[in-house]
């Protein structure tokens, strides 16, 4: 048959049929002598052939998924792309052992639409200029990372909060990374499959990305070898399926085994993060799987957060930012800050509370002063006030006098301050009374 009969199976099909003719192979094999071929020897080789052509039929989709992605790139639809060059090609090997994946066609940025239909269709969009371009970093806006990531839609909303309290945007998702397959005939491992698609999606956005693969099995015990891995990319019904033909034939105590890998993927960093369950396979359902992926990507979170310097900031962060955001809009927002920070360093420093109204402060603004800290004060307030258009700047005699000069400077106002008692030389005055948080008694101003 030609190779047109195997067209409507998929690959995860088509690997099938090519384990069963290799099994057919080894069972039928070792028979010696010059006897005529068997019923099963003719059947053998009619599932050769048909292995050798779907095999073919694979080496030919595989070829056709490259030439669709160079028809996708600009560049190479003007010119047949020409193969690496040596060094090229040493170069993109170190580079697969250092992020310790190995180097497979589907791993080369010119391959990795081949991988996902969403991210083949981002490389098109990009080419036409399209594409959805991440915001700017701060303080243009509040984030100061954006990720790309190839993970389930369900866990790619989980860990957008989470990542969000690094600051860190989750740009877009590519979750359907399917074309990697259930199966097990290859060499991947669960780590291997997560920078695999990591890296094609750094590779095809620019951005950092993040990754997952899930690996399901039941294992070995005396009497039951173990089952096949089952890799979980996007639908989770497999793993169902799975459980569902082992527990009948399982003994009491025999365990399903939930693995995942996180990675993540930069120009300068290659990361994972691991996470393990034993479940009981009388007990085990698919939604287990998600314990495993919570404790890789929480392995990962701090891994990141470790090595780029990112904080845990909370919401606290995020309620400053969008107000530093109205003030923008509305004209008022403030550029001298330094005043606010030496004096909450010295307040945290060295103030006595003395009760619930009152600040002990003598060894910095009373008694002693900071003056720099008073002059940086005084300047900040006279941000705030400008806009108020003052033609004096008034204060009381005493504690007040300092800050209130150092505002007049900055603002080219005359200061003024009120006596605390009525001087000879000045007959006609304002007269006002106040009590002070510190005194006891009113006091009159003049």
């Amino acid at each position: 048959g030609s190779t047109e009969a195997y067209v409507g199976y998929d690959e995860f099909e088509l690997r099938a049929m090519i384990k069963k003719a290799q099994e057919a192979e080894a069972a039928d094999g070792g028979g010696g002598g010059e006897e005529a071929p068997s019923g099963s020897d003719l059947a053998a080789a009619d599932l050769a052939a048909a292995r050798a052509e779907a095999e073919s039929w694979l080496s030919t989709a595989e070829r056709e998924a490259s030439a669709r992605t160079a028809e996708a790139t600009p560049a190479a639809a003007a010119a047949p792309a020409a193969p690496p060059p040596p060094a090229e090609e040493e170069e993109a090997a170190a580079a697969a052992r250092a992020h310790d994946v190995p180097l497979s066609e589907g791993a080369r940025s010119g391959d990795a639409a081949a991988l996902s239909d969403s991210l083949q269709e981002y490389l098109r969009a990009a080419s036409r200029g399209e594409a959805e371009a991440p915001p700017e970093l701060f303080p243009a806006s509040e984030w100061l990372q954006v990720f790309a990531c190839a993970t389930p839609e369900r866990r790619f909303s989980m860990i957008s909060q989470t990542y969000a309290n690094l600051r860190v945007l989750l740009h877009r998702n590519f979750a359907d990374f399917a074309s990697l397959g259930h199966s097990t005939s290859d060499d991947l491992s669960t780590k291997d499959r997560a920078h695999l698609k990591a890296r094609a999606v750094h590779e095809a956005t620019g951005l950092a990305a993040i990754a997952e693969s899930t690996m399901v099995y039941v294992e070995a015990t005396a009497q039951k070898p173990a089952s096949e891995r089952v890799f979980v990319e996007s639908d989770e019904s497999c793993i169902e399926a799975l459980i569902g033909r082992a527990r009948p034939v399982s003994e009491e105590g025999r365990e399903v085994v939930f693995v995942t890998e996180t990675a993540f993927v930069s120009d300068e960093l290659a990361l994972h993060g691991y996470g393990e369950l034993r479940m009981p396979v009388a007990f085990a359902a698919q939604e287990h799987a998600t314990i495993a992926q919570t404790s890789a990507h929480n392995a990962l979170f701090v891994k990141v957060s470790e090595a780029l310097g990112l904080e845990f900031v909370g919401n606290a962060a995020f309620d400053e930012f969008y107000e530093m955001q109205v003030q923008e809009r509305h004209g008022t927002r403030r550029k001298k800050t330094a005043g606010q920070t030496l004096l909450k360093e010295r307040l945290l420093r060295e103030a006595t509370v003395l009760d619930a109204d009152i600040l002990k402060v003598s060894s910095f603004v009373n008694h002693m002063v900071d003056v720099e800290m008073m002059e940086a004060c005084g300047e900040e307030l006279a941000e705030r006030l400008e806009k108020q258009q003052p033609t004096k700047v008034l204060t009381v005699e005493a504690t007040g006098l300092l800050p209130a000069m150092f505002v007049a400077k900055a603002l080219s106002l005359p200061c003024v301050f009120a006596r605390k008692q009525r001087q000879i030389s000045i007959s006609d005055s304002y007269q006002t009374s106040y009590k002070s948080t510190v005194a006891s008694t009113p006091q009159d101003l003049y």
